[in-house]
């Protein structure tokens, strides 16, 4: 049996792994201005870097937003095409060799996909807030797509600066609480305090910090 090139090509950037018979090989990110530039710098990067011959190759099967554009060879390799949520909780199922779990695909968007008896698979939702929605912010607010300055950024940042909170418009503390979440810590608008002085460290703690509905400040 031959390698056979899985390619996801989404929306900001195309990702390829090859399957042998040993398993996964070389797991791979690429980025490009478009899905078929994307698609084709990722295939030719990765058979290079990992001295793959065009002979080792048996199938290049494609999934993603991009793919569809994808419709003839690729370096003259037939190219078959295959569900992306289908993928999702396939290779979710395998990764993890769980048969009953919600995969949650964290991209460019988000989707989620229940995977029960590790074979039925089913997209029961998403939303459009992912890593696009991080790039887009940091691009206007902070002047880079670089999630790793991003985050660097982030570490600096205060979230108190940028988001508005029960307690900065009650001045008598509440002893209500649900869930362990303190109300009088509970935001009541969030980038509220998003303004031209605001730094650029608590710009990025406020795009990227993983928040839930109830916030506990602490103090230092």
């Amino acid at each position: 049996m031959g390698m056979v090139i899985g390619i996801d090509v989404g929306g900001s950037t195309t990702k390829i792994i090859g399957v042998d018979k040993e398993g996964i090989k070389h797991p791979m990110i690429v980025k490009a201005e478009d899905p078929i530039t994307s698609l084709f710098g990722a295939f030719g990067k990765y058979i290079y870097d990992n001295g793959i011959s065009l002979n080792d190759i048996d199938k290049v099967m494609l999934t993603g937003v991009g793919s569809a554009y994808v419709n003839q060879p690729l370096y003259g390799l037939s190219t078959d095409h295959t569900d992306e949520f289908l993928a999702n909780g396939l290779g979710a199922h395998y990764d993890s060799q769980l048969q009953d779990l919600i995969v949650v695909s964290m991209g460019t968007g988000t989707s989620f996909v229940k995977v029960e008896g590790g074979k039925n698979i089913s997209h029961i939702g998403g939303i459009g807030i992912g890593g696009g929605t991080i790039q887009g912010l940091s691009r206007l607010l902070l002047k880079t797509q670089n999630i790793h300055q991003v985050v660097k950024m982030a570490e600096k940042g205060v979230i108190e600066n940028i988001d508005l909170q029960i307690k900065d418009i009650c001045n008598t503390p509440s002893t209500w609480t649900a869930s362990g979440c303190h109300r009088f810590h509970i935001w009541q608008s969030k980038f509220k305090r998003l303004y031209g002085r605001c730094s650029s460290g608590n710009h990025s703690y406020g795009i990227t910090i993983n928040r839930t509905i109830c916030h506990i400040s602490s103090t230092e």
